[in-house]
């Protein structure tokens, strides 16, 4: 039985390593949470770290009812390692028939990057992964480390006025402010929220580059799709490109049609949904951004 599972690096991020899934859509049957080897545990960066890796292992497994995994990363700015050590997980876990998601909105950019380039090598030599290797990325809806930082500037301010005249309840007022941000920072990390991205969801996915160019016959039903999907069937798909772009009927121009677009969903521009006795077809991600950056382009 496949698994869905999401493998997310944890820096100093809560709501957006765990929103996609408590209210995103995405469906987590496993977890793993990669966290950076320990170092000196008093440090207040490594405190706040381990904060938010306990936080989301307890919601992840108690509230959303995952099972959880840690594992550690020896060196987050090593990019070579890294990328061995992403590389090879996914391709174990896929290998045993699971479903990965790879949420690469936390730590540092050498985890990202290293992260996303392994999942996209991987699906290049392996084609048959593509589809079951997604990677995202949650934007957060407000710095707090910036709420922190308005605070700070606020207190200078108010501190240089002088101590005269400065009242007990201000002080008390100011000191009730700090502790808020603080507490803010310890709970959620340095960020809060997860911003709508896009289809209105709370997380974005970075398709997987495509094997194959794209010949001129696929360019126009691209194109077509990109006006009128999704299409309920193939044949109907075939139906459209055949009025919009020739004159006559015929069996061998449905044929290609129908061949073309099964060419194109193994190469990750379209999708074929099952619907009843039909497929569905629309553009996938990386057929939407194809045709934004080539076919209408080309049109202009």
């Amino acid at each position: 039985m496949r698994n869905t599972l999401h493998i997310i690096p944890v820096g100093f991020d809560f709501e957006r390593l765990i929103q996609p899934i408590s209210q995103g859509g995405l469906e987590a049957d496993r977890v793993i949470l990669l966290r950076a080897e320990a170092g000196d545990e008093s440090d207040s960066t490594a405190k706040l770290a381990n904060r938010m890796l306990e936080k989301l292992h307890e919601d992840f497994n108690r509230v959303l009812g995952a099972e959880v995994e840690q594992r550690s990363v020896a060196d987050i700015y090593d990019y070579s390692g890294l990328y061995v050590f992403a590389f090879e997980l996914f391709e174990e876990e896929l290998q045993a028939g699971n479903e990965i998601y790879v949420n690469i909105s936390s730590m540092p950019r050498t985890v990202a990057f290293a992260f996303a380039t392994a999942a996209d090598s991987l699906i290049l030599e392996n084609p048959d992964y593509r589809g079951l290797l997604h990677t995202y990325y949650v934007s957060p809806d407000d710095y707090v480390i910036l709420d922190l930082v308005d605070v700070l500037e606020d207190e200078k301010e108010f501190l240089e006025r002088g101590l005269d005249e400065i009242e007990q309840q201000d002080i008390k007022d100011r000191i009730d402010n700090i502790e808020k941000v603080l507490e803010d920072v310890r709970e959620g990390g340095v960020t809060s929220g997860a911003k709508e991205m896009d289809d209105g969801l709370p997380y974005v996915e970075f398709p997987t580059p495509p094997v194959t160019e794209v010949s001129e016959f696929q360019e126009e039903i691209l194109d077509y799709l990109s006006q009128n999907e999704p299409v309920r069937s193939i044949s109907q798909t075939a139906k459209g490109v055949i009025e919009r772009f020739s004159p006559k009927s015929s069996d061998s121009f449905r044929s290609k049609v129908q061949y073309n677009i099964e060419q194109l969903e193994e190469n990750g521009y379209v999708s074929l949904q099952d619907k009843g006795n039909s497929h569905q077809v629309r553009l996938t991600k990386m057929g939407r951004l194809w045709v934004r950056t080539h076919y209408d382009t080309e049109s202009d």
